[in-house]
């Protein structure tokens, strides 16, 4: 599931004295769907986030390239920000996944057998650092709220490994209390010779969509056919479910290869500038 949490400072009572008011945005949800294999993945994603006015917008930018041959995909929570109730625009991000996985792809040597590994292991005790910091300032549910899901988040990095093929390595983050820990070691998910396919997020809605989505991808043309086949599945679920308000938005995807590198599909104007 995916959360984006505000947390509300109110006016100042004193020039040294603060009152802490805290409110949890309602949940929405992430469609994520792969296309896995050894020398090709592809990924399609939603929009649907939390917005800053306290509804909904589709603007969340849920892939982002941290190069030109690594990217970055997540589900969950996405962020955590500080309001000023008296300047509302001032919105001060305290913990955003995608900025995390691109500090830790920028601070680990690349080149090694294990590079994405090393990423996704950096990432995962970042963001758990400043989750468990967060619980013991504004307690666990005004952080994470009241819902029990695990993980709480998903990181999936993936890119050209260094001995020509593709590497896709999974970081986990869970909640149990007021504790926060993450996976010591990130899962590196095996990649097939033929393409498979995987749901991640809200799978439990994309995946009464499965028949339809077989049915249409059968008449897709070659070209770009396995990224095609992810879009169609995103944008059927997202058809079968119009008045949802956990999932929608524009459709973002790309391919990459060894050869290639990353080729987006489709991207949302505002996240150009993450990519």
């Amino acid at each position: 599931m995916y959360r984006q949490i505000k947390f509300v400072w109110p006016m100042l009572l004193t020039a040294t004295s603060f009152a802490l008011n805290t409110t949890v945005a309602r949940e929405s949800g992430t469609i994520l769907v792969f296309g896995l294999s050894k020398n090709k993945i592809v990924v399609a994603a939603d929009s649907r986030g939390k917005g800053d006015s306290g509804g909904y917008s589709d603007h969340q930018c849920k892939i982002i390239a941290l190069s030109d041959k690594f990217v970055f995909a997540s589900n969950g929570m996405a962020d955590l920000s500080i309001e000023n109730v008296a300047h509302p625009a001032k919105r001060n991000v305290i913990m955003e996944a995608n900025k995390e996985a691109e500090i830790a792809f920028k601070s680990v040597r690349p080149g090694s057998d294990d590079f994405l590994r090393k990423v996704a292991l950096l990432w995962g005790r970042h963001v758990s650092r400043i989750l468990e910091q967060k619980i013991k300032v504004f307690g666990p549910k005004a952080v994470l709220g009241p819902g029990d899901d695990n993980p709480i988040i998903n990181g999936y990095f993936f890119g050209v490994s260094p001995k020509g093929g593709l590497a896709l390595y999974m970081e986990n983050i869970f909640r149990v209390g007021n504790d926060v820990s993450f996976d010591s070691e990130p899962k590196a998910i095996p990649l097939t010779d033929t393409i498979q396919y995987a749901l991640r997020g809200k799978a439990e809605l994309a995946q009464k969509e499965k028949a339809q989505w077989e049915r249409q991808s059968a008449t897709l043309l070659e070209a770009d056919r396995d990224v095609l086949k992810v879009v169609l599945w995103v944008r059927l679920t997202l058809e079968a479910h119009p008045d949802s308000n956990e999932v929608g938005g524009p459709i973002d995807s790309l391919t990459i290869t060894p050869l290639t590198g990353v080729r987006w599909h489709s991207l949302k104007d505002e996240c150009r500038t993450q990519n």
